[in-house]
């Protein structure tokens, strides 16, 4: 595809391997991510934030995921899920939006591939619960 007249965020995810970059590898480090693996996270439902209470120092970098919740509902067992993950990985926070979504916050990188495998057991998708799901999809549309 000729992408010189992409915008960066659309050379970054056509250049992507199908919106993997290299996250996987990232999520191995003890670092931020790069910036285009920032930009891709969006498509999996993910945020690279820092920590705006730590002033003065680093910023200290962590994770929001946001879980979609189809038409707002969900089972009284999926519920307890949320619960027990926001305990356990999430700072004892999950936050409602008015999008039909759930947040986490505070993540650490080392914590989201089991946090996502846990969650996606319990039939929850964070697939374009970042509004990217639009996006994605035009972008498919175009490497086919």
């Amino acid at each position: 595809m000729d992408n010189t007249k992409l915008s960066k965020v659309e050379r970054i995810k056509d250049e992507s391997s199908y919106l993997r970059g290299t996250i996987e590898e990232e999520l191995q480090q003890d670092i931020p991510f790069t910036e285009d693996n920032a930009v891709l996270l969006k498509a999996h439902g993910m945020y690279q934030q820092h920590d705006r209470d730590q002033r003065g120092g680093q910023k200290v970098h962590s994770i929001m995921i946001r879980w979609h919740i189809p038409a707002g509902q969900i089972s009284a067992v999926q519920y307890l899920v949320l619960d027990d993950l926001a305990t356990r990985y999430a700072n004892n926070t999950i936050k409602l939006t008015t999008r039909e979504t759930v947040q986490f916050h505070g993540l650490i990188k080392g914590e989201v591939k089991a946090m996502l495998q846990e969650i996606h057991q319990a039939l929850i998708t964070n697939q374009g619960a970042c509004g990217h799901l639009l996006a994605c999809a035009r972008w498919c549309a175009r490497r086919n």
